[in-house]
């Protein structure tokens, strides 16, 4: 008796899983620029350009002589980092996907042969 769970795992098809990996890193890579966006805002509290992510985004502040504080953030346009981290990712989550596909069939070729030798 399957898994319900490895049961779908096992018909999940390459364009599906594909797809996810897809999915997936993007998702992953949105996250990790997100993360390292905010620990470059916090990191200092001077005035002046800081850049997080290997220059993919920028923080620039500056402080007015009146006490007020100017702040312009945005992206730099050096998206290679991004796009690179993102095709890691996604390279990743489908050999992990393959390799589970591959361990699953296995399986089953190994639960048929116990069964046809009892």
């Amino acid at each position: 008796m399957k898994n319900d769970f490895l049961k779908k795992w096992e018909e999940t098809s390459v364009i599906k899983g594909f797809c996810i990996s897809v999915f997936g890193g993007l998702l992953m890579s949105i996250i990790v620029v997100a993360i390292s966006f905010l620990i470059m805002i916090f990191k200092s509290g001077n005035d002046g350009m800081r850049y997080s992510f290997l220059h993919l985004m920028y923080f620039n502040t500056k402080t007015m002589s009146d006490g007020s504080v100017d702040m312009n953030f945005g992206t730099t346009g050096h998206f290679l980092p991004a796009i690179i981290m993102a095709l890691v990712f996604m390279c990743f989550i489908f050999a992990i996907f393959t390799l589970t596909k591959k361990l699953l069939s296995y399986r089953v070729k190994l639960l048929n042969e116990r069964n046809n030798t009892l």
